[in-house]
Formats: C-alpha cells, structure tokens, sequence
C-alpha cells in the first residue's frame, strides 16, 4: 500500500503570481487617485500628465510629466483647496502601509 503525492501547484502559483500582480496595480491606481485630488490646478496639465507605467510583474511607476512636476512636488507654496505639495509622495506612503490588504483582497480571489 502507498499514497502518491503529486504536485499540482504550477498552476496555483501562476494564479498566485496574476493576484500578486493585480493589487499592485490597484494600489498604484489608488495611490494616483489619491495624488490627483491633492496635485495643485491652475490649468491642469500637471493633473492631466499623470501616468502609472507597470515596469515588470507586481513593479509599476507613477509618475507627473510635465518639466516643473518636481519642482511644484518639492516647493512649499500656500496651495488652495486641498492642494499641497508633496502630492505624490503623500499619498504613497499612507497607502503603501495597506498593501497587505490590497494583496489579501486580490489573493482571496483566487
């Protein structure tokens, strides 16, 4: 008499590693949310410039495009209606402390 074990986890960690890879990017998509209502508007083209860039499984890029995008991120200026500098940052790292949730949430999907 014997019992056979036979590995079947290819596939679990194929949908594992997809999981993985999509809270990430609802994370990168919240976190760019986040950052959009708090980037200072005057005409809307530091807003409009934002972009996330998914550079490789579970690794994505959020970035401002515009030639002053740094510059307005690191001057403290008197913003108006919620503006603030730091508008990326900010929203970065009170989200990334949650990332656990974001991978429990796509993992439990699965």
């Amino acid at each position: 008499m014997g019992f056979k074990i036979t590995d079947h986890s290819g596939a679990f960690k194929a949908k594992l590693a997809i999981a993985l890879d999509k809270g990430m990017g609802h994370l990168a998509l919240d976190i760019l949310n986040l950052s959009r209502m708090q980037v200072p508007h005057k005409t809307g083209r530091l807003t409009n410039s934002s972009v996330i860039t998914r550079k490789s499984p579970t690794n994505f890029h959020i970035e401002y495009n515009t030639e002053y995008a740094g510059a307005v991120h690191n001057i403290n200026k008197n913003y108006r209606n919620n503006r603030k500098w730091h508008y990326l940052i900010d929203p970065a790292n009170s989200l990334v402390r949650d990332k656990e949730k974001y991978i429990k949430q796509a993992v439990g999907s699965i």
